[in-house]
């Protein structure tokens, strides 16, 4: 989804607008009838912002993520999506009371992945120092050498009658 969001200018995105709010409404919905527990996340290719490593003003560390976050039970499969390309690194992350992603395994092309959806606008906060983590499961030129910083999600909501964890 994010890739068509980049080929398309302002006006054309709008046409999009249902569609997301639909997905979204199901992921919040869904997320209720998950339980809390860790899940991972594997990202490759980038590397995140200073401001995400550097508390700010409030002694807080993160970011926020403006699109769907997808997200994992199996660290297995994180891992192999940060040994794709380039620098790569997996976030561990306990979901919380409030905040929890929508288990989409019953409807995925994927369902060994274990997959986890959370909406647009879901903070990722770092409670913890960064740890280097090798799995030699990989293949040898695709190892993974991770930072793995733990964290919790906080979905902040917008427009009426939204709330801000």
């Amino acid at each position: 989804m994010r890739a068509a969001e980049r080929t398309l200018d302002h006006s054309q995105a709008s046409r999009f607008t249902t569609t997301i709010h639909t997905i979204n409404s199901c992921t919040v919905k869904l997320s209720k009838l998950t339980v809390a527990t860790k899940v991972y996340r594997g990202i490759s290719g980038r590397m995140l912002p200073e401001q995400f490593w550097t508390a700010n003003e409030y002694g807080v560390k993160g970011g926020i993520e403006a699109a769907f976050t997808s997200t994992t039970l199996d660290c297995d499969v994180a891992m192999s999506y940060a040994a794709k390309e380039g620098a790569g690194f997996v976030f561990e992350i306990q979901q919380g009371m409030v905040d929890r992603g929508a288990e989409l395994e019953f409807l995925s092309q994927y369902p060994h992945e274990n997959e986890l959806n959370f909406p647009p606008l879901t903070m990722l906060e770092l409670i913890d120092e960064p740890r280097l983590e090798v799995r030699a499961a990989a293949p040898p030129r695709r190892r993974a050498a991770a930072l793995c910083p733990r964290g919790t999600l906080t979905r902040r909501s917008s427009g009426a009658g939204g709330r801000a964890h």
